[in-house]
């Protein structure tokens, strides 16, 4: 009897079975990258949004007007929207992750953060905070506040 060409039903199913296995490998791996590259582009929008603020004081000698809808009496709040650069990271995307946000300034020092944006991918994964000293923190543990050892920017720095 001449047996027809192709695949048996037992050849096909060890074929899905390895690529089902191998899929459960990557997947995880390939979430984590993205969000990795994620955290990076935050992190270019927080130092882009740093060096406006920058240049904002070199030309009003104070970092407090840098707000948006600042008259330069207003205090500045946890809420507060910059009004020198965008209010939402990553800059070359439409989907937005995070919010950038002045956190605290006054004529000589500001912290800026970059909040993650409820209901999207990069919500659990915790802000990330940059100061006029060049201080960096992550907030890995997403505790809503920046803790002893969360002083760095990336796991590898973190202790």
């Amino acid at each position: 009897m001449k047996r027809g060409k192709g695949f048996t039903l037992t050849e096909i199913l060890i074929v899905l079975s390895i690529i089902a296995i191998l899929s459960s490998i990557a997947y995880p791996s390939y979430q984590q990258h993205y969000k990795t590259v994620y955290r990076t582009e935050a992190k270019l929008a927080l130092s882009a949004f740093a060096a406006a603020m920058d240049n904002h004081y070199s030309l009003q000698t104070t970092y407090i007007t840098a707000a948006a809808d600042n008259d330069g009496e207003s205090a500045i709040t946890s809420t507060t929207k910059p009004g020198i650069f965008p209010d939402a990271a990553p800059l070359d995307k439409t989907e937005k992750l995070y919010q950038l946000r002045i956190i605290e300034a006054d004529a000589f020092h500001y912290v800026i953060q970059a909040i993650p944006i409820t209901g999207k991918s990069m919500e659990e994964d915790g802000l990330l905070q940059l100061d006029s000293y060049g201080q960096q923190a992550w907030d890995k543990d997403s505790s809503g506040g920046i803790g002893d050892d969360e002083w760095c920017w990336d796991k590898s720095e973190c202790a």
